[in-house]
């Protein structure tokens, strides 16, 4: 919307002894005050195409959560956040948790003309079917995306490995294939990965060691392969890798994660003893490795998890004496069982040599 100067004369009166400077000063002022106002009321016109062509590709709005999506004030349209300086777009957000409501349709590519955008997030939209758009690592500045419990299809664009401002990556419950790109340790900001409840396979990247302000992990329920890779993650407190087909051991630096709480490696093909360093880990809540092919002892340094509150080394090959003492004892047999070589409270006791 154009504004004229003189629709600002009746706010500045100015005397015939005020300075030219003065003058000029408010001259500035006030097509400075023009400016913004015209900004605020205008969407940039790539944020507005960008927002058109997202809400035409949805065929089924439920909830018309997009009826304000008219005319040229985008900033002012339901789930769309500006900044207050720019006037450029920086969020979308219409999970369907939060209107008890749902889209309908395909997430367009022209979502990534939105080039200042920080969060985008559409997730608990079953009806959004498609792909993930291969252009979406041009939105540098992004650092919340949230697809997650839609029905997307396809791979994770490598490009994503390109959001190095990412902090929240949340992509779980579709029906994703492929694999985790292999540049995913580029995300150094990134706090939060889950891509669980999918169908990614391949082996998991090595480059995920790299991912060193991570603190929750979550890739169960998917079909990966291969090892463990090493990790170093000073800040990690949640691994979940349970019900894929991951092979070898359990890394022996798994010991050095020492801030984590939660460990879920269940339903694999792990195999090997499990390592004595999982002994360090004191602030350790739930360590689940049941339905495995782990062999040899229980380590003795298990004694030494004191925080822990469940454990569950059920269906392996463990043989040899639970080792004496809490925590261990005070766990049910149900959490041994399985292992025809264990014995020892809380199972049978174990036969004199």
């Amino acid at each position: 919307m154009a504004i004229q100067l003189a629709d600002f004369s009746w706010a500045v009166m100015v005397p015939k002894s005020t300075s030219k400077m003065m003058i000029k000063f408010l001259l500035v002022l006030l097509i400075s005050l023009s400016t913004v106002l015209a900004e605020g009321n205008a969407c940039n016109p790539m944020d507005l195409k960008g927002l058109t062509d997202f809400k035409a590709a949805i065929h089924n709005d439920i909830g018309n959560r997009l009826a304000s999506w008219v005319g040229h004030r985008c900033c002012m349209w339901k789930g769309i956040t500006c900044d207050n300086r720019t006037g450029r777009v920086t969020e979308i957000n219409l999970p369907a948790s939060s209107y008890g409501a749902r889209l309908e349709g395909s997430l367009s590519a022209s979502v990534t003309l939105i080039s200042f955008l920080q969060v985008l997030d559409i997730g608990g939209n079953p009806g959004l079917v498609g792909e993930i758009p291969q252009s979406l690592g041009s939105l540098k500045n992004l650092f919340r995306l949230s697809l997650v419990s839609n029905r997307l299809s396809g791979s994770i664009p490598e490009s994503v490995a390109s959001l190095t401002n990412l902090v929240f990556l949340d992509l779980r419950n579709n029906s994703l294939t492929g694999h985790i790109p292999q540049r995913i340790g580029q995300l150094q900001a990134l706090l939060d990965f889950d891509v669980s409840r999918n169908r990614l396979s391949g082996k998991l990247p090595p480059s995920m060691a790299n991912l060193s302000s991570v603190v929750t992990i979550w890739l169960h329920n998917n079909f990966f392969e291969g090892p463990i890779p090493v990790l170093k993650m000073p800040s990690l407190k949640l691994l979940l890798l349970a019900n894929n087909s991951l092979t070898g051991s359990i890394p022996t630096n798994f010991g050095d994660l020492i801030a984590l709480r939660e460990v879920n490696l269940s339903n694999n093909k792990l195999e090997g003893a499990i390592p004595e360093s999982l002994g360090n880990l004191s602030m350790l809540l739930v360590l689940e490795l049941q339905q495995n092919r782990f062999s040899g002892k229980i380590p003795d340094e298990f004694l030494k998890l004191g925080n822990l509150e469940e454990l569950n080394l059920s269906n392996n090959h463990l043989v040899g004496k639970i080792p004496e003492g809490k925590p261990l004892s005070d766990f049910p047999k149900s959490s041994y069982s399985g292992n025809t070589g264990l014995c020892g409270k809380p199972l049978t006791p174990c036969k004199p040599i």
